[in-house]
């Protein structure tokens, strides 16, 4: 019998499976759906990583999601480390505390947490502690799904690395990041690690080419290409108690039809341009009957600058339904509920919203840059980001026609079925186990 790889997959950002915030992101749901089918094939040997500040939170979500998934090894400093496992209950706490509001204990634990990592540093185990490393040797491949892979992994020639990559948009649109070092030291350190005998994953075509570009070191020969998939087992509904309940639950008015966003809302995913054409589109027309609902978390840099462009839209703001952060079991009825779905954003790697809609059947508009048009195909209708006669004119064609709707809702449909998390896997799987 061929003996099994030993893959370790960095699971850090699995720790955020139980959060109700901006933290489960697309990337968030690329990362969880992978590490499930990981754990489905029989080909490998799974053990996991985490970074050792979140291993408390991982151990929480395995336990509560996974409890009957067989259990991955955990190859990690902070078994051996009491700080570094004090540290990471500081940090699941103060998320609880983000979660739900409460400002004063989220302080109070970040301070303590970087009190515990300051002690960690005067451990005996951070000196003589090396059983991790020993575990580490064994691998044949380290997956990470976001994060650079361990500077300690350098040493190691004999394990191939993968790293997925997501997008370039820091290096496009630094005026959106202006201080990137300080608030995103993560996305730094991956850049600099990238180097030319490392192996990568790229969401997209237009990702792999905006690397290439971007951080010419890269070889644009270990780069593959793996299309990703929804992030739930979205399906059409046409239950109407179930998506009045969803319509309830999120301020959405009886007898309204509805468009519908869904995104963090900040600056490149052009809120502020679809709000704005919105309010044109229907003024035009004279239409009362439908609003437009927007889902997801909010940067707090960008909520001041937003909320002063809902309020320049006078009449037409109380048409603009800004529904916050939306629970995964709501998702899918929002989605099926809606009249259409809009993503006029200027930059994706993926643009996985998009695949959702087209999965629940509701018709698309989205923008025609990056990687959008990889996803959306000719199964909706797309429009550039920055023109806003076209945007009014894709409104008015939809709204107007139903018979396009039905056309662009199957259409969607069957373009979401090609996208899938075993695919996607499988793809991954023959480079890394080759």
């Amino acid at each position: 019998m061929t003996k099994k790889k030993v893959l370790v997959y960095d699971a850090t950002i699995v720790s955020n499976a139980l959060s109700k915030n901006a933290a489960r992101s697309g990337i968030f749901f690329v990362v969880y759906n992978i590490f499930k089918e990981l754990l489905r094939r029989k080909d490998i040997e799974l053990k996991l990583y985490c970074n050792p500040n979140y291993l408390a939170q991982l151990r929480h979500v395995l336990e509560t999601r996974f409890k009957d998934w067989p259990a991955p090894e955990i190859i990690n400093q902070s078994e051996e480390n009491y700080f570094f496992a004090v540290k990471g209950v500081l940090i699941q706490k103060k998320h609880e505390c983000r979660d739900k509001g409460n400002k004063f204990r989220k302080s109070l634990y970040h301070v303590l947490s970087q009190i515990m990592g300051l002690l960690s540093l005067l451990s005996p185990s951070s000196f003589f502690g090396r059983e991790w490393i020993k575990k580490l040797e064994n691998a044949d491949v380290f997956l990470s799904p976001m994060n650079a892979a361990p500077a300690v992994l350098s040493k190691y020639a004999h394990i191939k690395k993968f790293t997925v990559l997501y997008d370039a948009i820091p290096l496009i649109f630094p005026e959106y990041f202006p201080k990137l070092k300080r608030k995103m030291p993560s996305y730094v350190k991956l850049i600099r690690s990238i180097n030319g005998k490392d192996f990568y994953f790229a969401i997209s075509e237009n990702t792999k080419n905006d690397f290439i570009k971007y951080v010419p070191v890269i070889n644009p020969e270990h780069i593959t290409v793996i299309p990703l998939a929804p992030n739930m087992e979205y399906r059409r509904i046409t239950d109407a108690g179930i998506i009045n309940a969803a319509r309830k639950k999120y301020g959405i008015p009886d007898g309204k039809r509805y468009m519908l966003s869904i995104c963090t809302l900040e600056p490149r995913k052009n809120l502020i341009f679809a709000v704005r054409n919105f309010a044109a589109f229907i003024e035009k027309n004279n239409i009362d009957d439908i609003v437009f609902v927007l889902g997801g978390a909010s940067w707090d840099s960008f909520a001041k600058k937003f909320g002063a462009a809902l309020g320049s839209l006078k009449k037409y703001k109380d048409k603009i339904i800004q529904a916050g952060y939306i629970d995964d079991e709501d998702m899918n009825a929002l989605y099926c509920g809606a009249e259409i779905f809009v993503y006029p954003s200027l930059y994706e790697g993926f643009g996985m919203p998009i695949l959702e809609a087209m999965r629940c059947g509701t018709p698309v508009i989205c923008s025609g840059a990056s990687a959008m048009p990889e996803v959306i195909g000719d199964a909706g209708l797309t429009i550039s980001p920055a023109n806003d006669e076209e945007l009014i004119k894709a409104f008015e064609t939809l709204y107007f026609n139903g018979n396009l709707r039905n056309e662009y809702s199957k259409k969607g449909e069957e373009r979401a079925k090609k996208f899938s998390w075993d695919k996607t896997v499988e793809v991954m799987a023959a480079e890394m186990l080759r």
